[in-house]
């Protein structure tokens, strides 16, 4: 159920974050979790803005901050 969203806009529904790697490779980086309500949650990368990296206006419309990078997201319960 988790979909990937760029910052071109492109959107990948279904991404299998079935590992860390998996997400560590969608987000280019180490991960952070970034909670958007009860169920759901963003996967970021933890050094996006150290990185310099465009920001995800979808991502940061949905978090209610500044989200930098390609993201994640899905429900909190698919974290393993």
């Amino acid at each position: 159920m988790a979909t990937l969203v760029k910052t071109d806009g492109q959107v990948v529904e279904d991404y299998d974050v079935s590992s860390l790697e998996k997400l560590q490779e969608a987000v280019g980086g180490y991960i952070q979790i970034v909670t958007v309500d009860r169920e759901m949650c963003l996967v970021v990368n933890e050094e996006g803005l150290l990185m310099g990296l465009e920001q995800n206006i979808w991502a940061s419309m949905i978090a209610g901050s500044i989200i930098v990078g390609d993201v994640i997201y899905m429900k909190r319960n698919e974290i393993r």
